[in-house]
């Protein structure tokens, strides 16, 4: 499994703000106004990839992208109670050390 860092993850952010941004044919300036945050922290997002999350959220929304935060994270997937109890005993037995006679 590869795992990324926080900055490659940020910077992978950043550019993909910067290309909704070039095909909507807005400078920096455009979005800057537009989502409120000012120039040069966006300027600086779009060098670094660091960002405060509410700004995101706004360069987001002012570019028409707030949905898709909702594919950031995987929401749970619906289980039965028997499910959930059936999951919690398989967990519990994961964690025990059994010892062998």
């Amino acid at each position: 499994m590869i795992l990324k860092t926080e900055t490659e993850i940020s910077r992978e952010i950043a550019d993909r703000i910067r290309a909704a941004r070039v095909l909507h044919k807005l400078t920096q300036s455009d979005v800057s106004q537009r989502s409120g945050v000012s120039l040069a922290s966006y300027q600086r997002f779009e060098q670094t990839g660091r960002i405060e999350l509410l700004s995101l959220i706004k360069v987001a929304q002012a570019l028409h992208l707030e949905s898709d935060f909702d594919q950031l994270f995987n929401k749970p997937k619906l289980m039965t109670l028997d499910e959930v109890e059936k999951q919690a005993q398989v967990s519990t037995r994961k964690g025990r050390v059994y010892k062998r006679s």
